[in-house]
Order: structure tokens, then C-alpha cells, then sequence
């Protein structure tokens, strides 16, 4: 049988009432017996309600089925994106968000490409429509080397379809030139260079910095502190745009996106706490880069996201990724979605046409096509 054990907290008011039941007591030994059959009594009976009310509050909380089995993404509908919650299943704690994964290349204009992953006979200008029909998001390096105009953006928006999600490279020359001082104006330009026509169609922005510069927290922070959070504050920063936008500039948003920006850093000074905490802080991305061994590698988690860039992992931009190499990865992003970080992986080991086709694969993988 099992034994309850009964605690009883014995304030100014119980022992009062203790002193005066010592006064009412009799030594009569007649009654003794009495007493304890009746002592007895009561607690079993209170143990008998104690157990009962265990068992029902024990059937309240047990899930009434099963849940449904995942698959590779973590998703029981068969989709890529979000966990389909089950509405059989109660469980007895909020069911924990399932990160998306999204995986694509970095740039899609790539004429060796030709005859090898687009078709032999298809136009330059529809090779964009037929990237976003196999990835649901390529990133945009274009804007890296040069600031563009609202209506390549425009052109750009009408070649995919919906859902579709760009990744933007911010501009070199305020990475690399400015080196991310007095970058308020140049930020001003690339967000009214029709960044705004994207909508919800934008992506993560990719802040690129080069080897030559290391960490400076003075200097990062200044720049994290420019950066818009969403559509309507980028338009606000458009509006102060200089003459170099020749070809026109947006400084309206339609509606407000969110925007989310991730750091890539080569500098062996940046792989430190004070770098990552300084991105927590502002919650800023931290790109894990596979870089075969030529710059310094991490996988901080600094946002609500992680953002992957794959560029070779024997030979930079030439080397392809083995069944062994993608199957690892696949698991980072499994760990990672499982803890409710979104993913977004692009491939820029184009050389040889790589990327596409490692992309596919990894993609296969993780959704376990065949």
C-alpha cells in the first residue's frame, strides 16, 4: 500500500486551536482506541480522494492519439515550411515553431550554365523564370557590384512566381570602400535603387565583409544602428538619396515587410563572442560560410535565423559536395529547424555547375525524394 506522508504548516492560529483540544482532552483509556480508529479512517480516506484525483488529472493529460509521423523537414503535412500541427494531439506543452528551410544558388546569370542545368535552346532572359520554377529562392549578387534601378527589380518580380522569396547582397562599396563608415548616404542609394519594388518578395540582406579589415566594435555598431527592420524604414532611409540613382529611384514601400540582415565575415577577429553578442544584440544573422578552408569557420546562432552560404568544401566556388557532405548538412539544418530558426541556404560553387545541382540534392535529401 502506498504511504502518504501529510505536511502541515502549524501558524498562530493552529496551535491555538491545538492548546484548546489538549484542554477537552481525557485521559480516559476507553478512548483511546476510538480516537485512533477514527484518526485511521480519515486518512485513508483522504489518501483514496488524493489517488483519485491523480488518476483523473493523469487521463486529462495524456494525448488522445498519436502524433503523426514527420518527415526529413520536421513537417507532418509533406510540405517544406512549418510543422502542420496535428488537431488530435493535445499535448501537455506548447508544441515548439519548426523552422522553413528554403535552399537555392547565388546568382542565376551564369552562361556556362547553358545546355548543362537551362535548356540548349532557352533565352538568357527567361533563365531567371526557369531557376525560381526548381528554387523557391536564389540570391541576388547583381547588387553587390552595382547599384540597379526600380525597374530591374520590377523585371525581376515579374519572372517568378508567387512566394518566392529574393535574398539581396548589400553593396560592395559599402562594405569594401567605405568599409561601413559614414555609409548613411550609400545605404540611402541601394535601398532607393528599387530594393522597395520587392515587397514581400524580399529576402534576407547579405552584409559581406572582406579579410582585409577586422572587427571594430565601434564600427559595427554604428552600421548595425543604420540598417532598416523593415520596408517602411528602408523608405524612409531612400528618401535621402543623392544624384548617382541616374536611372531612377523608389523611396515608397507598398506595405511593410520585415527585413532581416545577415553578416558574413572573414576577418579571423570577428569569430569572437564580443562580434556574436553584439549581432544578438541587434539581432542580426551570422552566415555560416563553407569556404574549403580558406577563411575561419562558425556556426553562431545570433538571430531567429541562419543563413548558409556553401562555396565549395575542397576548392573554393569549383569543388562539388559528396553524398557524405550534403548528409551532414542536412542535419545541421534538420538540428537548426528543429529549435525554430529559419534556414536559408545558397550554393556558390558555381563553377562547373555545381550549385544547382547540389542544391537539388540537398533539397531531395532533406525532403526524402527520391
Amino acid at each position: 500500500m502506498a504511504k502518504i506522508l501529510l505536511f502541515t504548516h502549524r501558524g498562530p492560529f493552529t496551535e491555538r486551536r491545538q492548546r484548546v483540544r489538549n484542554r477537552n482532552r481525557t485521559d480516559d483509556p476507553r478512548t483511546h482506541g476510538r480516537r485512533d480508529r477514527d484518526s485511521h479512517r480519515h486518512l485513508a480516506g483522504l489518501g483514496l480522494l488524493l489517488l483519485l484525483a491523480h488518476h483523473r488529472r493523469s487521463r486529462r493529460e495524456r494525448p488522445t492519439s498519436r502524433p503523426a509521423e514527420r518527415n526529413q523537414l520536421g513537417s507532418r503535412d509533406g510540405s517544406r515550411g512549418v510543422a502542420a500541427k496535428s488537431p488530435r494531439q493535445r499535448p501537455t506543452r506548447a508544441p515548439t515553431r519548426v523552422g522553413r528551410v528554403r535552399i537555392g544558388i547565388s546568382g542565376y546569370d551564369y552562361k556556362a550554365w547553358r545546355g548543362l542545368f537551362y535548356p540548349e535552346g532557352l533565352a538568357a532572359r527567361h533563365w531567371l523564370r526557369y531557376a525560381a520554377s526548381v528554387f523557391d529562392t536564389i540570391e541576388l549578387n547583381g547588387t553587390f557590384y552595382s547599384l540597379k534601378s526600380p525597374d530591374v527589380f520590377r523585371r525581376w518580380i515579374a519572372e517568378v512566381p508567387p512566394g518566392f522569396l529574393f535574398a539581396v547582397k548589400g553593396s560592395r562599396f559599402i562594405t569594401h570602400n567605405l568599409k561601413l563608415r559614414n555609409a548613411e548616404a550609400a545605404l540611402a542609394n541601394f535601398y532607393a535603387s528599387g530594393v522597395l519594388a520587392l515587397g514581400r518578395m524580399t529576402g534576407p540582406f547579405l552584409w559581406q565583409l572582406p579579410a582585409m579589415y577586422g572587427f571594430d566594435r565601434e564600427r559595427i555598431a554604428d552600421f548595425l544602428a543604420l540598417l532598416p527592420r523593415d520596408s517602411m524604414a528602408a523608405a524612409k532611409l531612400a528618401e535621402g538619396h543623392d544624384h548617382r540613382l541616374r536611372r531612377g529611384a523608389l523611396t515608397e514601400a507598398d506595405a511593410r515587410v520585415r527585413y532581416r540582415h545577415a553578416f558574413e565575415v572573414r576577418h579571423p577577429s570577428y569569430f569572437t563572442e564580443e562580434f556574436y553578442d553584439l549581432l544578438r544584440e541587434h539581432d542580426i544573422g551570422f552566415v555560416v560560410a563553407d569556404t574549403a578552408g580558406k577563411f575561419p569557420y562558425a556556426e553562431a546562432v545570433t538571430s531567429r535565423f541562419v543563413y548558409v552560404r556553401l562555396h565549395g568544401s575542397r576548392q573554393l566556388y569549383t569543388s562539388d559536395y559528396t553524398d557524405e557532405e550534403l548528409a551532414i548538412w542536412g542535419a545541421r539544418i534538420e538540428r537548426w529547424t528543429s529549435e525554430g530558426l529559419d534556414v536559408y541556404v545558397y550554393f556558390d560553387n558555381d563553377a562547373k555547375v555545381h550549385a544547382p545541382r547540389d542544391a537539388v540534392r540537398l533539397r531531395r535529401l532533406l525532403s526524402n525524394e527520391k
